[in-house]
């Protein structure tokens, strides 16, 4: 079962989907973690948070030959992205020092962001990160490969209770994914199978998606550890 959360790594992070039966109406107590409230929390969150990214934030992004050497992920991807429009690459060299102090000038392959490609970098989508539980990390931007919407909700686990009042559930869902253009060809999923796995496994591989409860509604826990 994967988290949304952590697709976003490559990360992950809608609108309701068409066919999707909409939620039930809210229940009289907010509180309640129950299939209509959390399914509206669900829906809220996939509209603001539902975009599948590649944790490609800062641009241009240099690939040097000791990149391709140690097959990245960005010296694999960068190339397929380049042959698509996407990016633009410029060859070039960077100087790296080693330990005695010593330079070493070693090639390097720039790639900046197309007019094509800016199309699909949403400026406005923002990763929180907490790095090995170190201090918070805002990421904001990321080029983007699709975007997930609710299909059903599975189950939706017990609520962990304290003081009385429900604070924490989880919902298991199965999603729709609308790839965006770039992704919808061979070389493109290659290289970034995990698109490809969200691609082919829409509407049968269950998403869990953690909420608390904050006095008022149940809200999304966006954090990546």
């Amino acid at each position: 079962m994967k988290n949304l959360r952590s697709l976003a790594a490559l990360s992950l992070l809608a609108a309701t989907v068409a066919h999707a039966a909409a939620p039930a109406a809210l229940s009289t107590d907010p509180s309640v973690a129950n299939r209509a409230n959390l399914g509206h929390a669900l829906q809220a969150f996939l509209a603001q948070r539902g975009d599948i990214c590649l944790a490609k934030y800062d641009w241009p992004i240099d690939v040097s030959a000791r990149d391709i050497a140690a097959g990245t992920r960005d010296a694999v991807q960068l190339p397929v992205m380049a042959s698509q429009g996407l990016v633009l690459a410029r060859p070039g060299y960077v100087i790296y020092k080693n330990e005695a102090g010593d330079e070493e000038r070693v090639s390097t392959t720039r790639y900046e962001l197309t007019e094509l490609g800016r199309r699909y970098f949403k400026a406005g989508h923002e990763t929180v990160l907490h790095p090995h539980g170190g201090p918070e990390v805002v990421r904001r931007g990321d080029f983007c490969a699709g975007h997930l919407d609710l299909d059903s909700i599975v189950r939706i686990s017990e609520p962990v209770v304290a003081q009385g009042q429900p604070r924490t559930a989880s919902v298991a869902y199965r999603y729709r994914f609308t790839p965006e253009a770039w992704v919808r060809n061979d070389a493109a999923r290659a290289v970034f199978p995990m698109i490809d796995k969200i691609m082919k496994s829409q509407g049968e591989m269950l998403m869990t998606q953690n909420f608390h409860f904050d006095g008022q509604h149940w809200v999304a826990d966006t954090t990546l550890e």
